[in-house]
């Protein structure tokens, strides 16, 4: 067998020289722009593991029950951290979305290393070193931008082949900051700051005009003319709501929770990595910013104790709504959640449904139902109350097709990473 060096991402420099007989990681490594550069090793690749879509099904139902698992674990931890006595539910809500695609993720890159130091010869694999508060998100939505990014997943998978351990390691360092969100770090531009000074002047004449008991919507993707009338319907004066920003302006501290590890037990394979990794790579909002995230909450004049509180789009990227929303939910409000795109209801795998349907009192569907999920409630699509379709039966079909990232990032029944190339 032909030794190979093991090239992860699609980041040359990482690359040895094209004489160098080599092992692409995956097709994400393998940038069509850079076909004349990549085109000139003799190489090899490995086969996609979720390509066996029966392993697919059964990796997913084992990573629920394990993120479950770690989910209780970390809420202990953080309860200690911080000083709070929150209960599971609370942390469901709040870090669940990252935790759960953070795992997912991880997961799939262990897999891939695993089964090509396997199966393969391998002489030397290069690894990257960042800085390491370049690594760490600000929030969800910031995470969801850098999983995506070559280099975050070069730093990954150098901590994956350093935990093995039985291949050579060359280390590259790299200045080049890891692309994420712009509200990281304090780059706000002036159109951000005009935005979020209307928005919370919006915010204080709305709670002007709330109760403390109000009905609480936010991001239900009715059409606003309804979503007031609707208020209306709920005899109350109609109000819109936006979420405040987050004033951050922390140093991230690798003393204080990012050395945090949950039990392992005596797990040393994907199970032991992960919980090791869990704290160290957690959004800077659920740890260090996590007194900034409530205080933020508690200037958002929300409802004190909602009747109930319905959003289609919030229980995700909106990290303020999901920390108030995570204590009225503790205190008794119902949390009704629209569904807000396809895919529900129709598809073996669905992660974001899993999620809905698991933390709402009731989830509203466009239209399907599950007789063994009595919260569904067959409704239909939100998005198009209100809207006229004028199509022509004889004319052309308009086949819309989706963007997927080179890497996976999400467990659904759609083309995982290097899949799309066959989509």
């Amino acid at each position: 067998m032909v030794e190979r060096v093991l090239i992860t991402t699609a980041l040359e420099d990482t690359w040895p020289e094209y004489d160098t007989p080599v092992l692409f990681l995956g097709e994400w490594c393998k940038l069509y722009s850079s076909k004349d550069k990549w085109s000139k090793f003799d190489s090899m690749i490995v086969p996609y593991h979720w390509d066996d879509r029966t392993k697919l099904y059964e990796d997913y139902l084992y990573l629920k029950k394990f993120q479950e698992a770690v989910l209780k674990e970390i809420g202990l931890k953080l309860n200690d951290l911080h000083d709070t006595k929150k209960g599971e539910k609370y942390w469901e809500i709040l870090i669940a979305p990252w935790l759960n695609h953070f795992i997912q993720i991880i997961f799939d890159r262990w897999v891939m290393v695993n089964f090509a130091l396997k199966n393969h010869d391998i002489s030397e694999a290069n690894i990257l070193i960042v800085d390491e508060s370049d690594t760490i998100s600000f929030d969800y939505a910031d995470f969801c931008i850098r999983a995506n990014t070559d280099l975050w997943n070069g730093v990954i998978y150098g901590e994956i082949l350093r935990e093995i351990g039985s291949v050579p390691i060359k280390e590259i360092i790299r200045d080049e900051d890891i692309k994420g969100s712009s509200r990281v770090k304090g780059r706000v531009n002036l159109t951000s700051k005009i935005k979020g000074r209307l928005k919370t002047m919006i915010n204080w004449i709305s709670s002007r005009l709330s109760s403390s008991d109000d009905f609480f919507l936010l991001a239900t993707y009715l059409p606003r003319k309804y979503e007031m009338a609707l208020q209306w319907s709920l005899g109350q004066v109609p109000k819109f709501w936006f979420e405040p920003e987050i004033q951050l302006n922390i140093n991230i501290n690798s003393g204080l929770g990012r050395r945090l590890s949950v039990d392992s037990g005596k797990d040393r394979g994907f199970e032991n990595f992960a919980r090791k990794l869990v704290f160290k790579y957690m959004p800077i909002v659920y740890l260090e910013g996590y007194g900034s995230l409530l205080k933020t909450v508690k200037k958002a004049s929300w409802p004190s104790a909602p009747k109930a509180i319905f959003t289609s789009n919030s229980i995700y990227a909106n990290e303020v709504f999901k920390a108030w929303a995570a204590e009225k939910v503790c205190n008794g409000s119902p949390l009704i959640i629209g569904q807000h795109g396809g895919n529900y209801g129709a598809s073996v795998i669905n992660y974001s449904e899993d999620h809905e349907r698991e933390i709402a009192d009731s989830f509203l569907s466009w239209g399907w139902d599950d007789p063994l999920k009595p919260n569904i409630i067959p409704m239909f699509n939100l998005k198009m109350v209100g809207k006229k379709s004028n199509w022509n039966p004889k004319g052309y079909l308009f086949l819309v097709t989706m963007s997927l990232p080179r890497y996976s990032y999400c467990l659904l029944s759609v083309p995982i990473a290097s899949q799309f190339l066959n989509y």
